[in-house]
């Protein structure tokens, strides 16, 4: 009967986040930053569809080398693309994941609750996506294959994630057949601030696609 209940493993406060808890039930465990899932099964279904969807409208995309993803939270979607799918083959088998996140102590409870620490070939970089962005696009010359950007602070993507300098900064260090996934929030006022962040991809993007999945839209940009 108690793995019915929701147990609180950790409650933590954090300068970035603010207060972050570690919920398990039903054997599963979740993050949860400002009363929303981060982390666990259910930003994995979010993510699995994503991919799924990309790898039907692009198939050649699961031989990406190079992964990049700007939120690295707990860790849901990098453990996602470590997994086996239905043919036996990971979704992104060769890839090696680059994993940014502003707060440490999502870093911590993702290894210590999550299992992030198993995730193979990923490199954590602790730090501002913005700023980390702007030093590979100016200076670094990296390129990758697919970035997922996924930069919340409880439910607020960081306004310097949503300027005009840091989406051509993005686009700069795409590969030439890559892919850019923004995860957005699409319930009650989100879904304005989603249409309207949507708006501005226009402008800089040849070719996006979206797609909903819960309470979430996934919006897929390429050059």
């Amino acid at each position: 009967m108690t793995k019915l209940l929701p147990k609180t493993l950790a409650k933590i406060s954090s300068p970035i986040n603010g207060e972050i808890s570690v919920v398990e039930q039903f054997g599963k465990r979740k993050i949860i930053v400002g009363g929303l899932t981060q982390s666990g099964p259910m930003a994995e279904e979010v993510w699995e569809a994503g991919i799924k969807f990309l790898l039907q409208r692009r198939a050649e995309v699961a031989r990406a080398p190079s992964i990049l993803i700007l939120g690295l939270g707990g860790g849901s979607l990098a453990k996602l693309l470590n997994k086996q799918s239905f043919s036996s083959n990971q979704y992104f088998p060769k890839a090696k994941i680059t994993g940014v996140e502003i707060d440490p102590l999502m870093i911590e409870l993702g290894k210590k609750y999550l299992e992030m620490e198993k995730i193979k070939n990923l490199k954590i970089v602790i730090g501002d996506a913005e700023k980390f962005i702007e030093k590979i696009a100016t200076r670094d010359g990296e390129f990758f294959d697919l970035i997922f950007v996924d930069v919340y602070c409880g439910d607020q993507v960081p306004k310097n994630c949503e300027t005009e300098f840091f989406l051509q900064n993005l686009k700069k260090i795409l590969t030439q057949n890559g892919m850019i996934v923004f995860n957005r929030l699409y319930f009650k006022n989100h879904i304005f601030e989603a249409k309207n962040f949507l708006d501005k991809l226009k402008k800089i993007f040849n070719d996006l696609a979206n797609k909903k999945v819960l309470t979430n839209l996934l919006i897929f940009a390429k050059n």
